[in-house]
């Protein structure tokens, strides 16, 4: 499967922040990154809690929640450092963005010499979409306290399945069909975002536009996506 190394590769990076996420340390003892400890890297809520505030010393933070957009997913981020970060997201790409696409597709996926096909309409069944992205943070404090802008390369794989309505015309006559086809591809992705922490708070808000640019199946095709989202980071 054409897909199968990429997607590998994806769950296997995951695997791997994940475990660098359970090594963090405070005073060269290990500790869980699901607890809030005393450090210049938390304050204080009226409740006694403490969050994270992106202090350099606090370093790793991990973040998990939604994006709503081009995909619809769910966000991981792992931020290594203050300027560095992984972020993997998995969802569902808006497919009525690319109908047009999908209905161009049509005589790509039928030809025979001795017939003709007719498109009619189609409907996507699915369409899974995955990210995974290097990303370098800028402080933006000179426009919003707490706002960094990032940039960085990914990569993007694409499993979607389309069922195509048509009318086949031969020399017995014209007769109505319907087909599910499966239209896989992936590419080079590349990000420009903000994000926005505000004070006191574990939620870092954040939006961000991607390009798509095609390396299998259309190669040079390229698609503007994007979308809004929010993570709580602990």
């Amino acid at each position: 499967m054409r897909l199968a190394r990429p997607l590998l590769l994806f769950c296997l990076m995951i695997m791997a922040t994940l475990a660098i996420g359970q090594s963090r340390t405070y005073n060269g003892k290990k500790l869980s990154p699901l607890r809030s400890y005393d450090n210049p890297a938390s304050v204080r809520s009226k409740k006694g809690s403490s969050v994270p505030v992106f202090d350099e010393a606090g370093y790793p933070y991990q973040g998990i929640g939604i994006k709503l957009g081009d995909p619809m997913a769910l966000t991981f981020k792992f931020y290594f450092s203050e300027r560095l970060a992984l972020e993997a997201d998995f969802g569902r790409a808006l497919s009525g963005l690319y109908s047009s696409y999908s209905e161009g597709l049509f005589d790509t996926f039928f030809s025979e010499p001795s017939k003709t096909f007719s498109y009619d309409d189609h409907a996507v069944d699915k369409d899974w979409t995955g990210n995974l992205k290097i990303l370098y943070h800028i402080p933006a404090e000179n426009l919003v306290k707490s706002m960094r802008a990032y940039t960085g390369l990914g990569w993007q794989v694409r499993d979607a399945r389309i069922n195509y309505t048509y009318l086949v015309t031969s020399q017995v006559g014209t007769v109505p069909e319907t087909t599910d086809v499966r239209y896989q591809t992936q590419g080079a992705t590349l990000t420009l975002g903000v994000e926005h922490n505000p004070a006191s708070s574990p939620i870092v808000l954040f939006a961000e536009g991607v390009l798509f640019y095609d390396l299998d199946k259309d190669p040079g095709r390229m698609r503007v996506q994007g979308g809004v989202g929010l993570r709580y980071v602990f």
